[in-house]
């Protein structure tokens, strides 16, 4: 088929898969280099995106962040370390907002406490979570917590969403393998005073590897945490009201005005349109981080048992997202003659099981996609 012919029947051939899916359905394709629209139906139309919200929330921290900054974990003291190595107060495990807390950067932290020259603590060892409010759950959910969530939304989360007091208990016993006394009993939570001193720190991987931990399995912990991380860096408050502030003013600089309840995409009142996020992808796709972040078809991820065969397979990238009533993928393909595409499909009123074939031919058909010779590059 000639390439005039291919690009004037594909969106026919697009659309109506994206009819086949049921319900109501939008799509939008375009041609990042030449910026000439592929394929366009009911661009403009709002609709839930489930986790392609993630996609805002991400690029955000990107661009707002930095993707080589570094989210930290301190610990702090306010009494003297006396010359045998004996604290005579309290230890202060100061959250930082790192979604990604766990064993080994407690570890690494009571290491470095015993190098700083503390063998003993006659005091407590205290969690502080105050970076961020105390709401532990999204919009949603109300107080509660989801389990779709998979955690508790504080600056001192440790294993994935398990409270300060958690992260305090487990520096404790940390401590004490590596030979530092601590008495039994002696853990909690608390503010350190502003006029601790730090004794540890440790930093979180980059924000372009947490970026990458939250779209490519989609994580809505990670996704969560990074918008109250918004919120106390850029916002003036950790919540994700105040995230959700910087998101969408970062978005509206982009060309985009998603209406956002939360950063993960849990909820349906989430909305936006196949061009929002085309221009946003549009935008993005200098940004090598933003890019590698997206699970790749029949390779990683979301996307690992789709389009594992194919022009999609381990070439197109694209961030899933999923719903009752929901499923969305957008992402971008290589194009055959060089350059690359951009692609939104947002599916409301349908299944899963009826939407994601109906978008993997979509995207397949993308893949094959060669820019017609009449079409500047």
């Amino acid at each position: 088929m000639a390439a005039g012919t291919q690009a004037a029947d594909l969106p026919t051939r697009l659309t109506a898969q994206l009819r086949a899916a049921g319900g109501s359905g939008s799509g939008y394709a375009v041609d990042l280099t030449s910026g000439r629209t592929i394929w366009a139906r009911s661009e403009n139309v709002r609709r839930t995106p489930a986790s392609v919200t993630k996609l805002f929330t991400t690029s955000a921290a990107l661009l707002e962040l930095g993707a080589q900054s570094r989210l930290a974990t301190s610990v702090l003291r306010t009494a003297p370390i006396a010359s045998e190595g004996t604290l005579f107060g309290d230890l202060w495990l100061k959250g930082g907002g790192d979604p990604s807390l766990g064993p080994n950067a407690i570890g690494a932290l009571a290491t470095r406490i015993k190098a700083a020259g503390i063998h003993r603590v006659t005091g407590r060892i205290l969690g502080d979570d105050g970076l961020f409010d105390r709401i532990r759950g999204v919009p949603a959910q109300g107080s509660g917590v989801d389990p779709d969530l998979g955690g508790s939304l504080s600056s001192l989360a440790y294993n994935h969403g398990r409270s300060a007091r958690a992260a305090a208990s487990a520096l404790t016993v940390a401590l004490r393998h590596r030979g530092v006394a601590v008495p039994v009993g002696h853990t909690g939570t608390g503010t350190a005073p502003l006029v601790a001193k730090v004794v540890a720190k440790k930093s979180s991987a980059s924000i372009a590897t947490l970026i990458n931990w939250t779209n490519t399995p989609s994580d809505n912990f990670f996704a969560e945490m990074l918008i109250k991380d918004l919120g106390a860096i850029k916002g003036g408050r950790g919540s994700t009201a105040a995230g959700l502030r910087v998101v969408r003013a970062r978005m509206a600089r982009l060309g985009a005005h998603p209406q956002l309840n939360d950063g993960s995409g849990l909820s349906h009142s989430n909305k936006t349109s196949a061009k929002d996020v085309e221009r946003l992808l549009s935008r993005m796709s200098s940004k090598a981080e933003f890019v590698a972040s997206l699970a790749l078809a029949g390779r990683s991820g979301t996307l690992s048992s789709r389009m594992t065969k194919g022009a999609a397979a381990g070439r197109c990238r694209a961030k899933t997202g999923t719903l009752n009533g929901v499923t969305a993928l957008a992402g971008y393909c290589p194009v055959r003659n060089g350059g690359r595409l951009a692609f939104a499909i947002l599916m409301n009123g349908t299944s899963w099981v009826r939407g994601r074939p109906r978008q993997d031919r979509i995207v397949q058909a993308l893949a094959r996609w060669k820019r017609p010779s009449g079409w500047a590059r």
